[in-house]
């Protein structure tokens, strides 16, 4: 399979359980946390949320990860 052979871990969820959706929900938290503190912090209009979105995510992509000392995008 593709997910295997690149290292991807696929996980399933039972439809309709928001229960489940916790590491999304957490993810999803934090880049808005973050595109908020920039948005503030730079003095840019509200307008401009999408652009700092993708900045927030490119730089979670290169900061390295506490267990495995890599970036997400050396893995």
């Amino acid at each position: 399979m593709y997910c295997e052979a690149n290292g991807i871990i696929h996980e399933r969820t039972v439809p309709y359980t928001p229960e489940q959706n916790g590491v999304a929900k957490r993810k999803n938290r934090i880049l808005k946390n973050m595109m908020n503190a920039m948005l503030i912090n730079s003095g840019i209009p509200n307008n401009m949320w999408r652009e700092t979105i993708l900045s927030v995510c490119h730089v979670l992509n290169r900061v390295s990860h506490k267990k495995l000392d890599k970036t997400p995008h050396e893995l």
